[in-house]
């Protein structure tokens, strides 16, 4: 019982650290923007992070349309198949529409997009990064002054944050 209680313990209190970690790095990454903005760094590194963003956006979001069709089409299809005989058998066909407008489109489509997006990229970037950090790259950009948040985790993050908006409106 002890030990059920000290794990929940540290799980709440591992809390406000996460965010505060979470916090630092959006602060660093839009911290680093501006300055890029600003003309801080070399407008080369925009090109950059540019071509990295798109490089990102073809692994996160052109390369999973196959599985968010073949999800989508799965889901859909039971969801159209289950709803209707549900709303047939208490006689409520008309809120048909309705269900399927807001049941897939609005609730889960975004559900399944964003969860595909984190397990298959998510890991995949995070995997990346960590290899990156092990091989020294990292300590490389930071010797040579640039910028680690706006060469490594800038690209990521705009790239899944738009990827996962445009599977979005594709399923």
């Amino acid at each position: 019982m002890l030990t059920l209680i000290e794990s929940l313990g540290r799980f709440v209190l591992a809390i406000p650290i996460w965010i505060g970690r979470i916090s630092f790095l959006l602060y660093y990454c839009f911290r680093d923007l501006t300055r890029l903005f600003k003309g801080q760094y070399h407008w080369s590194l925009f090109r950059d992070i540019q071509r990295l963003t798109l490089k990102q956006v073809w692994f996160t979001g052109v390369q999973v349309l196959p599985l968010v069709s073949l999800v989508g089409i799965t889901f859909s299809g039971s969801l159209i198949a289950l709803g209707y005989l549900n709303l047939q058998s208490i006689g409520a066909e008309e809120f048909f529409g309705s269900f399927l407008r807001f049941g897939i489109l609005m609730e889960l489509g975004p559900l399944l997009i964003a969860l595909m997006v984190i397990a298959r990229s998510g890991t995949a970037m995070t995997a990346d990064i960590a290899s990156q950090t092990i091989r020294g790259e990292t300590d490389i950009l930071l010797v040579h002054g640039m910028s680690v948040h706006l060469l490594i985790i800038v690209p990521r993050l705009i790239a899944g944050c738009l990827s996962t908006l445009l599977l979005s409106v594709f399923f």
